[in-house]
């Protein structure tokens, strides 16, 4: 069975910025038979406000060998973002996008007089 340590933390560094990091450690030896996920370790540093939100998630994937930069941005509902951006800009062939976006909405609800 497949075992993995998760660790996930966000902090508020001042006002609107704040730090966040990401880490995935898998506990199976890389020799043992079977699934097993490759660990990562991500650091997000992002700013955020009620208009507007940055950030650039900075990462180290497949057991920590190969580099990662991402980027995300909203305004307002609407965000666009990607998880890789050296892949996109480095990669010779393609065979996919790694790009999200996107609108988000609340769920509305009756006001109390």
């Amino acid at each position: 069975m497949p075992t993995t340590l998760n660790f996930q933390f966000d902090y508020n560094v001042f006002k609107n910025l704040y730090v966040g990091v990401n880490w995935s450690q898998d506990l199976r030896g890389k020799l043992i038979s079977g699934i097993r996920k490759p660990s990562y370790f991500m650091l997000i540093p992002r700013f955020e406000s009620k208009l507007i939100e940055v950030s650039m998630p900075i990462g180290l994937m497949n057991d920590y060998r190969t580099p990662r930069i991402g980027a995300f941005v909203r305004i307002g509902p609407v965000f666009v973002g990607s998880d890789n951006l050296i892949g996109q800009i480095r990669s010779n062939s393609y065979y996919g996008a790694d790009f999200y976006f996107g609108i988000s909405t609340g769920i509305p609800s009756k006001k109390k007089d």
